[in-house]
């Protein structure tokens, strides 16, 4: 529902990367409580739209006593311990179930007490991505200009009513007035908002910095308050007629927080 109130759906104007990405922010922002994560991706003649629930626990945690280890290898940034004893230094390098936070208390190496560790743990991931961008630069922007039109919709077909001026590009919001029970046949009224179309040869420097910029949006998109892009460099750059491919190493700050049971004998 929320993709046909933003023109997404059958018939309608693709939408460029940016606009998606509006889109996406906005029904992000609406369900935060409900969506923890939403792409949308438009391959050839359709939309691809993929998400996973925010699984919210309304219980209160159960009381288990516990290590905080690293969820993946990192380089170890910050660390938040509100209970335990911190076992690796900021700057270390752990790998994926090394124990950053026990929650083993010890005096002189004897352990005195088990208890829940807690905090959380961000850390510095690495990884490779390869992205292709092409040298046309197409895009469509809003001119500011827009105007209400009735419109009698048959099938696919739009007929403008008294409307002899129209948009040569446009995007639309429809509003159905009236709908035939059995005929594919509706009353609509519409709000038409004109765009122009861009198309600019980009040059190498241009497309590089523009294939970047989409990486780090789309791994912004995923990331929470207190994770971030730490570093981005170029490993690989490679050029044909029509696009660039870079294949990029980034380096992201996120949130590496893991647990372990204590088992105690």
């Amino acid at each position: 529902k929320e993709l046909e109130n933003n023109n997404i759906k059958k018939y309608k104007q693709k939408k460029s990367y940016k606009e998606l990405q509006i889109i996406k922010k906005k029904i992000l922002d609406k369900y935060n409580d409900k969506i923890e994560w939403l792409e949308i991706e438009n391959v050839g003649t359709k939309y691809i739209v993929r998400l996973e629930e925010r699984i919210i626990k309304n219980y209160k945690e159960e009381y288990k006593k516990r290590d905080i280890i690293a969820l993946k290898d990192a380089r170890i940034m910050h660390i938040y311990a509100d209970a335990g004893e911190i076992v690796k230094p900021i700057n270390t390098y752990v790998h994926k179930g090394d124990t950053i936070i026990s929650g083993s208390l010890k005096i002189y190496d004897e352990v005195k007490s088990n208890i829940m560790a807690k905090g959380s743990i961000y850390g510095e991931v690495w990884y490779k991505v390869k992205i292709e961008y092409p040298f046309i630069y197409h895009e469509k922007i809003l001119t500011g200009k827009k105007r209400k039109v009735f419109v009698l919709k048959f099938l696919n077909h739009n007929f403008e009513i008294l409307n002899f001026k129209k948009y040569k590009t446009k995007i639309t919001k429809d509003k159905i007035l009236s709908k035939h029970t059995f005929l594919p046949i509706s009353f609509i009224y519409q709000t038409q908002y004109e765009t122009k179309e861009t198309y600019l040869r980009l040059t190498k420097k241009q497309a590089m910095k523009k294939a970047i910029q989409k990486v780090k949006d789309k791994i912004n998109s995923n990331l929470s308050e207190k994770e971030y892009i730490n570093d981005i460099k170029k490993l690989k750059v490679e050029e044909n007629n029509s696009k660039i491919i870079l294949e990029l190493f980034v380096s992201v700050c996120e949130n590496i927080t893991d647990y372990k049971d204590i088992i105690e004998e």
